[in-house]
């Protein structure tokens, strides 16, 4: 078959697949909607076409929980559903496929509700939407609260109102009212509507349940009393008093305010009233205004008008100052107050006059001043005169001074207490400034005139303290007249003195420091005061010495407290070595120092170790550097002691401080237990040994006729003179070294004893046949 062929054949195959999956589609959709169900419920009218099947089945044309609640009529109730709530959130129902209950494609009338799946509305259990049914509630028919219909006219359950308000606006008796008002439930229960409940769930304090909270008597009153025929909302709300009481202030002013300014149920009476008047009116009562009645100001002749505030609108048949006072206005409350009319005055006489009263004057009566018979009479005076307009200063220092000098001197008007201030004009600064006179300072300052200017003379009063003002008790004359010389004017203390340039006696050191002079003047009698420090009434008592030392204690004391004794310049005794650190009381037992010896047993007893042999001449052997620097008594004489025996303490060669004598020399004395030859050699071993040790020895063989040759004049002694045997040793070589002959068998030594036919002095081999058999040359 050639190309052109086959590629027609080919074509035409694929056309004819084409041709058949045409048909068999055409074929499937004819088929699909031959094999529909059925119709769908009017509800779903809407989507009830081939194209719409995927809104409510999935791709394996199954119907799911998801797709159901998916769509815009159930939006609502799937987040009932996803919180629990309601009927479809229940236990029961949660989780269940929706066509168990709801099934489609049955007709357009058909009830998709699902009722038939529950065993209808009359067996549905209301507990399960979340509202347990009771009461009337339980047996009303389902159709008295749910009565809306959706489009296709089926009955919907969900959004039904809880509030009672909602099924029973026309049975309530309560009038037109907030909703938040009407809930029935606080009131009455699910079984009837009456009687009400026993104890009410309604608040009358809350003010968003009640406009009234209820207090005092009204907490007692029932609900009817104030609410006829159960209406809630009175004509006048807000708590009008005068809807339940009769007013007894009409035409008056108080019936023109509201009631609760005065009273209140709290005070459970309509006569007790709490007005604040200050606050109300700005007007305050206190005292006895606050104690009268309210009727008594506010008479039913003023009817709505207010009391005028002056005192004269009550109490002008009161005033007993006849026309005195008429031109000073509300001239009552500028004298009197409210608190009484004879006491609890108030004038202000610095406002009012332009006088302020000070000193003895703010004491003074009216009456004091103001001369007259009655209260409409008070004597006037004419305030240009000064102090002297009154009846009572006319004649004021005999007239000596003029009026406007009072207050020169006085410190206010009614005071006599003079001026302290130093301004100018004042008589301080006049008479007694810094630039006059007599300056007044320190106590001076403080002192009336009257206790220095007697009877008011102030002309030729003395400067000096003199017996005028200041007798002279303490030095009773002694030191003459003239104060001033020691004492500053105002002050006891005497500043002014210099004991340096004013006596024969500078204070010096800690004479300085004591600031008392009684401390050196007992009774401040400053003559004939002793100047020797030893001296009765001055350190005669401090004295700790007792006299010992005499009365000369410049000689080791200064005035600056400094000690000056040097025992070396001063005393007899010289301090050095171990004496010179110690303090005082190491010798001299009390501070009187004397008498103590000058040797030492005075004060180093002789010690036991002595046994009293050597008596009190310590400085022999002993020196002041201390008891252990022991003079050498042993470095002349006939045993001088050097080496070994220059170290040794003297207890050891002589015990229990004894003495040697005779004999005591020689080393055997003390050796004897140290003579390794067992005193073979004489007592003599000052021959051989010397005094710094025992070896080496200085013995010379050559003395004793053996002159040791070879090695045997370094061996050590004890190997010749065994057990200390020193003498009898013979020289011959068999003597000491037989045995070392018997142990040589090449050749044979067992009967040879001639040594030194073979051997020398100084090793055995080489042998030499020096031929000689002694060690000695």
């Amino acid at each position: 078959m050639n190309i052109v062929t086959r590629t027609w054949s080919t074509a035409l195959a694929v056309a004819t697949i084409a041709v058949i999956l045409l048909q068999a589609r055409g074929a499937r959709g004819e088929d699909f909607l031959k094999s529909s169900p059925g119709e769908l419920v009017a509800g779903h009218a809407a989507i009830d076409r081939q194209d719409q099947c995927a809104s409510c089945h999935e791709p394996d044309n199954s119907v799911s929980a998801a797709k159901c609640l998916g769509c815009h009529d159930h939006q609502d109730l799937k987040k009932r559903i996803d919180a629990g709530e309601g009927f479809h959130g229940s236990a029961r129902i949660k989780g269940q496929p929706c066509k168990v209950c709801h099934q489609e494609h049955r007709g357009r009338r058909f009830d998709l509700m699902g009722w038939s799946a529950i065993g209808g509305p009359k067996a549905f259990d209301h507990k399960l939407a979340g509202w347990e049914l009771k009461g009337k509630h339980a047996v009303t028919d389902c159709t008295g609260c749910h009565k809306t219909v959706n489009k296709q006219g089926l009955r919907t359950y969900l959004h039904t109102e809880r509030a009672c308000a909602s099924c029973h606006t026309k049975d309530q008796p309560h009038g037109a009212v907030r909703p938040v008002n009407l809930r029935c439930d606080r009131c009455h229960g699910e079984a009837q509507w009456k009687p009400q409940k026993p104890r009410l769930e309604f608040d009358h304090g809350d003010t968003s349940q009640a406009a009234m909270p209820l207090a005092g008597t009204h907490a007692d009153v029932a609900c009817a009393k104030c609410h006829p025929r159960a209406a809630f909302k009175l004509a006048r709300d807000g708590g009008d008093c005068t809807q339940c009481h009769q007013s007894p202030h009409d035409g008056q002013l108080f019936g023109t305010r509201k009631c609760q300014l005065c009273h209140s149920p709290a005070l459970r009476s309509m006569t007790a009233v709490e007005f604040d008047h200050k606050k109300q009116t700005g007007y305050a009562l206190v005292a006895r205004h606050a104690q009268v009645g309210c009727d008594s100001c506010h008479t039913r002749s003023l009817g709505k008008q207010k009391p005028q505030p002056g005192c004269e609108t009550c109490h002008a048949r009161d005033n007993k100052h006849a026309g005195r006072f008429d031109k000073v206005s509300t001239a009552c409350a500028t004298c009197h107050s409210q608190r009484a009319w004879t006491t609890g005055f108030q004038f202000n006489h610095q406002d009012r006059t332009g006088f302020d009263l000070t000193g003895k004057h703010a004491r003074a009566t009216c009456r004091d001043c103001h001369r007259g018979k009655s209260p409409s009479e008070f004597e006037r005076f004419d305030l240009k005169n000064g102090c002297m307009s009154c009846h009572k200063h006319g004649k004021a220092h005999g007239g000596k001074f003029k009026n406007d000098q009072c207050l020169t001197c006085h410190a206010e008007a009614g005071n006599r207490k003079m001026r302290t201030d130093t301004a100018a004009g004042s008589a301080r600064e006049a008479f007694h400034g810094e630039g006059s006179k007599f300056p007044l300072r320190g106590g001076h300052a403080t002192v009336q005139c009257q206790m220095c200017h007697v009877n008011d003379v102030y002309q030729e009063t003395p400067r000096e303290c003199g017996a005028s003002c200041h007798e002279d008790s303490l030095h009773k004359g002694s030191l003459g007249p003239e104060c001033s010389r020691c004492h500053e004017p105002g002050q006891w203390s005497a500043v002014r003195f210099d004991h340096r340039t004013a006596t024969k006696w500078p204070l010096e050191g800690k004479h300085a420091q004591v600031k008392a002079c009684e401390a050196c003047h007992p009774g401040r009698r400053y003559r004939g005061t002793p100047t020797a420090c030893a001296a009765s009434g001055c350190h005669q008592a401090d004295d700790v010495h007792q006299g010992a030392l005499g009365n000369r204690c410049e000689t080791c004391h200064r005035t600056d407290g400094a000690l000056v004794f040097r025992h070396n310049r001063d005393a007899k005794f010289k301090i050095d070595g171990k004496h010179a650190p110690l303090v005082c009381a190491a010798c001299h037992k009390t501070v009187a120092f004397k008498p103590v010896p000058s040797d030492c047993s005075g004060c180093h007893p002789e010690p036991a170790v002595h046994k009293g042999r050597y008596g009190t001449g310590c400085a022999k052997c002993h020196s002041t550097a201390s008891f252990g620097d022991v003079r050498a008594q042993h470095d002349v004489g006939d045993f001088s002691l050097s080496g070994a025996h220059d170290q040794l303490p003297c207890a050891r060669c002589h015990p229990g401080g004894e003495r040697l004598r005779g004999s005591g020399n020689l080393c055997i004395t003390c050796h004897k237990q140290d003579d390794i030859h067992g005193n073979a050699l004489s007592p003599r071993c000052g021959d051989c040994h010397t005094q710094r040790a025992f070896a080496p020895a200085r013995f010379d063989h050559v003395t004793v006729g053996c002159n040791l040759m070879g090695l045997h004049s370094t061996l050590p002694c004890a190997d010749c003179h065994r057990a200390g045997n020193y003498g009898a040793v013979s020289p011959m070589c068999a003597s000491c070294h037989r045995n070392d002959a018997l142990r040589v068998r090449q050749p044979d030594h067992r009967t040879l004893v001639d040594c030194g036919s073979c051997h020398n002095p100084s090793a055995w081999i080489p042998a030499t046949q020096l031929g000689q058999q002694s060690i000695c040359r």
